[in-house]
């Protein structure tokens, strides 16, 4: 390309790369977990009806106090000095507390009224199991968050002001402590971004450090990293021009977009340094380099954006979003790579240099290694072969699994709180249960209904106390003074948090544990099947299991299945595409095998630890299986090559891309491992997977692959068809 073409290509990506840059204040994080998990379905339609009538179960904070009796004048005092305080606070639109039954603890005067107010809370409908524990050392209050409030950026400062307010009324036997989404949220957007910035920026001194060892200049080292960064950029830039937020499911994808970019300019680089290393000119080798590199790196970068755009026909809009997001960003890093790096290596000082890259692997080298391999093709190809199984039946036992409190730190204080509000009150998740009934239907049939929903509810769910307008009730003296109107004598503001005149609809609830979503989903349609048989007694009545809990759960589960479906399709698109492209249906089932061991490695160490599938794990093999294939890809475009030349054709290969493959996986390693030292147990286990997963496939490429190969094809692979090369 002559410098005028040049020049116009560069003008048009600095332009490309300005308004990107300029489009950037534009970006937004969403952590709106409704949102996440949305689909057009009518357990969303339901949540957001329960919502308008009933008000949202994700605006709640729970705040529990805990004493040795909470029985006791100074305790009772506290309580209600930090319900006032509570209320008072901005961003608050009411607190649910024990003490807002009228004048109950005004009885904690003398030791025989304490034993008074003791059995009246033990027996308490609105109360007991609910509000105070039976054991009479634990209270909840319930803080109900201004539905206005939906970004953590807008409920922080409310968090931070109710973190303050605990603080000041903390004393010596009182322990305050509290939970609820709004803080999940918060603590799990908090340790993300930290985790991004810290780690990020560990893993770039590291890679950086490593690049320089590897290529033995500054300028190279900069020519590889460059254009993968632009290509981020441009992607933060077409997100905020677009109106996609970044939220925790597409987050990892400018991660993909710089890791497959550095694969690429990685193998450009070297190939550019061997060329000026000869004395080829600057920019004869920058267009020659990128001559022998582009239909490998387009054909990998291919392959994997039609793996993610599989997703498009996913169920749940975020993951749809999800493939599109992930294919558009794989696809800015190949026109950066292809674009950029050339220019930059052809006409700016970063080309100048002609020192050779390092040969970790030199032509010995490789020539030993591929000798050693090859010598019992056959045993190593069914060594590799078993493991891929054995990890491969590994993934077949492993289940989906997804908890709110997936990315919280061990010694989290909002994990400890959940894990002590699930002991004392048997959970902080709410399952709600909507009941309508139909015009005319007499009060007493719809109390009946309601009763039989709360039986059936404790009876299947492992959690709480059921809640109801049958607790008001209980509290109200059953509505005896007029059977016509049984509701007459409960407190309207009590009323309307579980029954609707205007709709003809009531609400049950009880609070589940944070088990995760495999343990809730069974549950749920167990429960479902139960209320339906009830309400078949009754004509014209209607009864829904709903709620964010349970809609999120199986809203996971389904997202979750469908990223392990689409790796499986991306697998089969993988396979099918390099069949075409080397035309040979041995290649391409070859290749499909060394590629699926580093994702049968993860799955096994997750068999073996005893932990599930996640979104974590799932999004990671997508990523290496791109970052497999695009390896693969450089492999086998230059053994073919080889074979062309009727050269020894895996010992060239493993010496013209070895080198490579050992740097990129180094540059990787040192960028997702960083990850490990993060304090949130599933950020750690994701730097540790990434480490062992990229670890093996740089052995699958230089060793099972070499074996398939020259066992399913002989010395020198299958005679090269004209044009058909990479």
């Amino acid at each position: 390309m002559g410098r005028g073409a040049s020049t116009v290509v560069a003008v048009l990506l600095v332009l490309l790369t300005c308004l990107a840059a300029a489009s950037l204040p534009a970006l937004w994080f969403s952590d709106d977990y409704r949102e996440i998990f949305r689909s057009d379905d009518a357990d969303f339609r339901l949540l957001d009806t329960l919502s308008a009538r009933f008000g949202e179960d994700e605006q709640q904070v729970v705040v529990l106090l805990e004493t040795r009796d909470l029985v006791d004048a100074g305790a009772v005092k506290r309580l209600e000095t930090l319900t006032r305080a509570l209320e008072a606070l901005p961003g608050v639109t009411s607190v649910i507390a024990p003490t807002g039954v009228s004048g109950l603890f005004r009885l904690v005067n003398g030791d025989g009224e304490n034993e008074r107010l003791r059995e009246t809370l033990r027996r308490h409908p609105l109360l007991a199991g609910r509000l105070v524990s039976t054991d009479l050392r634990s209270a909840l209050l319930l803080v109900n968050l201004d539905s206005n409030l939906r970004q953590v950026a807008d409920q922080l400062p409310v968090l931070n002001a109710l973190d303050r307010t605990l603080d000041a009324h903390r004393g010596p036997g009182v322990s305050l402590s509290r939970a609820g989404l709004p803080f999940v949220r918060a603590e799990t957007v908090t340790t993300v971004q930290r985790d991004q910035v810290v780690f990020t920026t560990v893993g770039l001194l590291l890679g950086a450090l490593i690049a320089l060892a590897a290529f033995r200049a500054l300028a190279p080292a900069v020519l590889v990293a460059f254009a993968p960064v632009v290509a981020m950029l441009w992607l933060f830039g077409v997100l905020a021009w677009s109106g996609e937020p970044v939220n925790v499911i597409n987050n990892v994808v400018p991660v993909l977009v710089l890791v497959i970019g550095m694969t690429d300019t990685v193998h450009y680089t070297r190939r550019f340094q061997s060329l000026r290393a000869k004395d080829v000119t600057q920019a004869e080798a920058a267009w020659r380099a990128l001559r022998q590199v582009a239909m490998p790196c387009a054909l990998a970068t291919l392959t994997t954006m039609a793996g993610f755009l599989s997703l498009a026909l996913a169920e749940v809009d975020m993951v749809r979003r999800f493939g599109v997001t992930a294919a558009a960003g794989l696809a800015l890093s190949l026109v950066a790579v292809l674009g950029i790096t050339p220019l930059l290596a052809a006409w700016t000082p970063l080309g100048r240099s002609r020192r050779a890259p390092a040969q970790l692997l030199s032509p010995a080298k490789a020539r030993q290694l591929v000798s050693r391999v090859t010598a019992r093709p056959v045993v190593v190809s069914l060594v590799g072969t078993g493991l891929l199984l054995a990890g491969l039946a590994a993934a077949a036992s492993l289940h989906a699994d997804y908890r709110y409190q997936e990315f919280l730190a061990e010694d989290s204080p909002t994990r400890e709180a959940l894990q002590a509000m699930d002991r004392s009150f048997g959970g902080t998740l709410p399952v709600r249960v909507l009941v309508n009934w139909p015009p005319g239907a007499p009060p007493a049939t719809v109390l009946e209904v309601i009763e039989g929903v709360d039986r059936v509810l404790g009876d299947n769910i492992t959690g709480g106390e059921t809640q109801s307008i049958l607790a008001a009730l209980r509290v109200a003296g059953g509505g005896a003074d007029d059977p016509a109107n049984p509701l007459a004598q409960v407190p309207e503001r009590i009323r309307a948090a579980s029954w609707d005149d205007a709709s003809r609809s009531a609400l049950v609830e009880i609070r589940v544990p944070d088990h995760g979503a495999a343990w809730l989903t069974p549950r749920i349609e167990r429960l479902e099947s139960e209320l339906a048989t009830l309400a078949d007694r009754y004509s014209g009545f209607t009864v829904q299991v709903n709620g964010l809990a349970p809609v999120t759960a199986r809203a996971s589960l389904r997202m979750l299945d469908t990223l392990a479906w689409s790796l499986a399709l991306a697998a089969a698109v993988i396979t099918a595409t390099l069949c075409l492209a080397f035309r040979s249906l041995r290649i391409g089932l070859v290749s499909l095998l060394p590629n699926l061991l580093p994702l049968a490695a993860i799955c096994g160490f997750l068999w073996l630890a005893g932990r599930p599938l996640q979104f974590t794990t799932l999004t990671l093999m997508t990523i290496v299986l791109g970052l497999a294939v695009d390896d693969s890809i450089h492999f086998l475009a230059a053994w073919r090559r080889a074979a062309d030349a009727g050269k020894d054709a895996l010992a060239s290969a493993v010496a013209s891309v070895g080198n490579a493959l050992v740097v990129t996986t180094a540059l990787l390693v040192a960028g997702f491992g960083a990850l490990g030292l993060s304090q949130a147990p599933l950020m750690s286990l994701f730097g540790w997977l990434s480490a062992l997963a990229l670890l093996v496939a740089l052995l699958a490429d230089l060793v099972f692959l070499p074996a398939l190969l020259r066992a399913w094809s002989g010395r020198y692979g299958p005679p090269a068809t004209a044009g058909a090369s990479p």
